[in-house]
C-alpha cells in the first residue's frame, strides 16, 4: 500500500486496525461500567433532608433529567466495588445479589414536566439483579424483594 510518498505495509495496517478495535471495545466497557456507576451508585450516600429531596438532587447532580422526564431511577447506596463483585462469577449474563443492598427508588411525579421534573423517593433494602458484560455490571435489571421481583423498576 502506497500513501503519498510513504509506504505502509499491509501487516502494519492490519495490526493498527486490530489495536484500534481493542481500544474501542475497552473504551465502551469502561463507559458502560462508568455509566452504570453514574446512573445507579451513590456511596457514601449523598445527604438530603428527605427521600424526595434526595431523588431530585441526585437526578440533577448526575444529569439524568431529560425530555420527557425520566420515569424513574434507582440509586444503590453501597460501594461500587461491592456491586462489581457480583459479576466475578458471571462474565456475561444476569446475576442477583445474595444479600439486600440499601437503595432509593426514585419515581417521576406525573404532574411535573421537563425541565422541572420532580421525583418521589422510596428508601428500601432490596437484592439487585445486574447484567454483567465482561465481568462488569452494565445494567440494573431488577430489584428483588424478599418474596417477589419488583417489576416496576426493570429499566431504571
Amino acid at each position: 500500500l502506497v500513501m503519498g510518498n510513504s509506504k505502509i505495509s499491509g501487516g502494519f495496517l492490519v495490526h493498527a486496525v486490530l489495536l484500534l478495535g481493542i481500544l474501542l471495545v475497552q473504551s465502551c466497557e469502561e463507559r458502560s461500567w462508568g455509566a452504570f456507576q453514574n446512573m445507579h451508585v451513590d456511596h457514601p450516600k449523598t445527604t438530603a433532608p428527605n427521600p424526595n429531596a434526595y431523588c431530585n438532587l441526585m437526578m440533577r447532580q448526575r444529569n439524568l433529567i431529560q425530555r420527557p422526564c425520566k420515569s424513574g431511577n434507582t440509586f444503590i447506596n453501597c460501594r461500587a466495588e461491592r456491586i462489581r463483585q457480583l459479576c466475578q462469577r458471571t462474565s456475561d449474563g444476569y446475576e442477583t445479589s445474595p444479600q439486600p443492598y440499601p437503595v432509593v427508588k426514585c419515581t417521576h411525579q406525573s404532574n411535573t414536566q421537563y425541565p422541572n421534573c420532580q421525583y418521589t423517593g422510596m428508601p428500601e433494602n432490596e437484592r439487585i439483579t445486574v447484567l454483567c458484560e465482561r465481568n462488569l455490571p452494565v445494567h440494573l435489571g431488577a430489584l428483588v424483594a424478599d418474596r417477589s421481583i419488583s417489576r416496576g423498576f426493570p429499566h431504571f
